[in-house]
């Protein structure tokens, strides 16, 4: 095995299985970055556009190069941009913005959480997410413990943030209605607004032709139930064809 070594969540959870470990955990605690200012907190789960030069996707050129490894990006960038050429970037970021430099891409897509996070925002510039939905849970950071440990569940409470921890479980129930994998190009995004919690969801082929939108509101408390409804929505309208089980 060589390291450093890249794994999907859903190989993760494979080799914590082939080792003995507890597989059945809680999602106890949902954190947000305390150190951000209000507009970060804000964009906190939005992608960013790294392209110097370049301050939006429909202002890059014809044809360009954009380097990601992600099908949910891949698919909303081919919908948004037929005529773009999309290559693999894989590596942290730092990999990422050296690829950038050397000229292997005109531009690549970042988590802006992750940039934020390394005090490196000056190198994007946030989508909004009509053009490019975040993932589920993006810009969240989660911890998890067995749920068997109700003294460790409690010392994490007072941790949790509570808006973040009702957005991410409607955000997990959709993806869990639409039981998907990381080979389907899958977003999801919650927001709290004026007392309501707003999700919109949507599932695409990964060239990007076919695109499959929906949205509803619900009480906060209510979210997860939302998150199932819009995922059996997306199911039904996309089709099982297009949801491809993990290998």
């Amino acid at each position: 095995m060589k390291w450093p070594l890249e794994l999907s969540e859903e190989e993760f959870r494979a080799m914590v299985e082939r080792a003995g470990l507890h597989p059945v955990v809680s999602h106890a605690s949902y954190l947000i970055n305390l150190a951000a200012n209000d507009m970060e907190i804000l964009t906190r789960s939005r992608d960013a556009l790294v392209a110097p030069g370049y301050e939006r996707i429909g202002d890059l050129p014809s044809g360009a190069v954009v380097g990601t490894a992600a099908l949910r990006r891949k698919a909303q960038l081919l919908h948004l941009r037929p005529d773009l050429q999309i290559i693999p970037f894989r590596g942290n970021v730092g990999t990422r913005l050296r690829k950038l430099e050397e000229g292997q891409a005109t531009a690549t897509i970042l988590a802006l959480a992750g940039l934020l996070r390394l005090q490196r925002s000056d190198v994007g510039i946030p989508i909004p997410p009509e053009e490019m939905l975040p993932a589920v849970g993006q810009g969240a950071i989660c911890v998890e413990c067995r749920e068997d440990r109700p003294d460790i569940l409690a010392l994490l409470q007072p941790i949790n943030d509570i808006a973040t921890s009702l957005c991410v479980r409607a955000e997990h129930a959709l993806l869990a209605a639409l039981d998907g994998s990381c080979r389907t190009p899958i977003a999801g995004h919650a927001r709290l607004v004026a007392g309501n919690l707003e999700l919109a969801a949507l599932v695409a082929s990964e060239d990007g032709r076919r695109i499959w939108r929906a949205a509803g509101s619900a009480a906060p408390a209510d979210g997860p139930r939302l998150g199932d409804d819009l995922g059996d929505k997306l199911r039904r309208d996309a089709g099982t064809e297009l949801f491809v089980p993990a290998a």
